[in-house]
């Protein structure tokens, strides 16, 4: 299920449950107005939950459209009659993803387009002179080449991401790259404060709000350290559990601290993860205009040479040296 579909779904499920209508009554209602994979969806957990179970035992039975953090904030909405106010947060978390997503996505479109220019535009000269087949064998490995590499990319992070071990590598790895590896970084810290705001806003225990955001942060090495510290927080509390993972910046460190001292710490956490992503927005958008310009001349200068190239062949059979 999209996450365009999850929004609607929590958005208005929120809605009904505010205004006075019962939770079964409410699947049915969503149910009625739906005919697609979400129709259905709504359809079992009405089923469930009229068998007596919970709305979080609902969702658990379908957890390949549920996410753990998802269930988790349900969970705490339920035991504390806060349900639709945690469906809310939900919402706001899933709107700030897809905002991410959708600006990555519309980021990297331009470069891929440059790519393809670089295939298709030097042979043009075939494609005048000889026809569209030769032009076509002339493009083909290029293409065939470019989409290979894309295909790779896929399926090693889909391995990467079935062996702890080695999503963990490759995270560090990733983190040691200049410029790019400070933006990941800074998405998955972003992501990870995001969430552990929402979870401790809706109630959830620190303990299960780290797990939980560890998981929601995507990165197998905030992941990793997180549960190679929890067991400080009893004594040293939040803070200190991301204090001793060595991941976190100074500043999200102190706003934690300042966090627990005031007791608004889910507050401290949502604006320090609004900040780090603002801070990663801004780089990622320098970089996406530094980046096409860099393709755009790699591009002119190749093309370049082909035309030089093309005029050197063609004087050259004209006036023979």
């Amino acid at each position: 299920m999209s996450s365009a579909r999850k929004i609607y779904f929590y958005r208005q499920l929120s809605a009904l449950l505010e205004s006075g209508v019962s939770i079964l009554r409410a699947l049915e209602l969503l149910a009625e107005q739906e005919r697609s994979k979400l129709g259905r969806l709504l359809h079992d957990l009405h089923k469930f939950i009229e068998s007596g179970l919970t709305l979080t035992q609902a969702v658990s039975l379908r957890k390949n459209f549920f996410s753990d953090f998802e269930i988790a904030i349900i969970h705490c909405g339920e035991l504390t009659g806060n349900l639709e106010t945690n469906l809310q947060s939900i919402v706001e978390y899933l709107e700030t993803t897809q905002k991410r997503t959708q600006r990555f996505l519309i980021g990297i479109l331009y470069p891929i387009i440059l790519l393809h220019v670089v295939i298709l535009l030097p042979p043009i000269k075939t494609l005048i002179l000889e026809g569209s087949i030769p032009y076509l064998r002339a493009v083909f490995p290029g293409l065939v080449c470019l989409y290979l590499v894309f295909l790779f990319i896929i399926g090693l992070l889909k391995i990467i991401r079935r062996s702890a071990s080695a999503s963990t590598l490759c995270a560090r790895v990733l983190w040691s790259i200049p410029i790019i590896g400070g933006i990941i970084k800074k998405l998955g810290i972003s992501r990870f404060t995001a969430s552990l705001g929402l979870s401790l806003r809706a109630g959830l225990n620190a303990e299960t709000a780290l797990r939980i955001s560890s998981q929601a942060s995507a990165s197998a090495a905030i992941k990793l350290k997180i549960a190679e510290s929890e067991r400080f927080l009893s004594e040293e509390g939040i803070a200190g559990v991301l204090e001793k993972t060595a991941v976190f910046p100074n500043t999200v460190i102190e706003m934690a601290v300042t966090g627990e001292r005031s007791g608004k710490l889910d507050e401290m956490l949502l604006r320090t993860a609004s900040s780090l992503e603002s801070e990663a927005n801004s780089a990622i958008n320098k970089l996406l205009v530094v980046l096409p310009v860099i393709i755009y001349l790699v591009v002119a200068i190749y093309m370049a040479y082909i035309i030089i190239s093309s005029y050197l062949d063609y004087f050259g059979n004209i006036f023979p040296w």
